[in-house]
């Protein structure tokens, strides 16, 4: 599986150059730029990205930043440019495992054309103040944990959660939180 980001490029990756006219402001968080996903620019360059992946001999992708595209995310008004791009990396490589990175508000729409979805930090959070990671408490993390199961039931995509934690006593608590799930 190879990374690929789809809402955002960092001033550092090789193919900025070619998606830097193609932004529409920057992410301070993390310091990366937002793509128009609504240019043929962008979706031809991440295309030829992900056949570049692909000559490489990965066998799919990590489809990263859908979250950007939801209702509350920075690009949300270009929600179906990015589920109608999704369909067409689907229909470009109709063979290769897509994995969708969070969004999970958009899985009513994307779960024809991805494999899998990954949602990070259920249970965990970041504290960017303390700038470390931490266990939710039970009233934030069982509604999101709940909305999974669902999406989970009734699209039948398998679903993987990403938690980090700093400590083993932070891993022995989000594992117990996880555990006995479908995920």
């Amino acid at each position: 599986m190879a990374y690929i980001s789809l809402g955002e490029v960092n001033r550092y990756a090789a193919h900025f150059e070619k998606l830097q006219q193609s932004t529409l402001g920057k992410n301070e968080i993390w310091d990366s730029y937002y793509l128009d996903i609504r240019k043929e620019q962008t979706q031809s360059t991440l295309l030829q990205l992900m056949k570049g992946l692909f000559d490489q001999g990965y066998d799919g992708l990590f489809l990263d930043n859908f979250d950007n595209f939801n209702p509350w995310g920075p690009q949300k008004a270009h929600k179906e440019a990015f589920i109608a791009f999704v369909k067409r990396i689907r229909e470009t490589y109709p063979t290769k495992f897509l994995i969708q990175n969070a969004g999970i508000e958009l899985v009513p729409q994307t779960y024809p054309w991805v494999d899998a979805l990954a949602v990070e930090s259920v249970v965990t959070d970041y504290d960017f103040k303390t700038k470390k990671y931490r266990l939710r408490a039970a009233k934030q993390y069982q509604p999101y944990r709940e909305e999974l199961l669902q999406l989970y039931a009734k699209y039948k995509l398998p679903t993987h959660l990403i938690e980090y934690a700093e400590s083993s006593e932070l891993k022995k608590s989000y594992c117990k939180r996880t555990g006995g799930y479908p995920f």
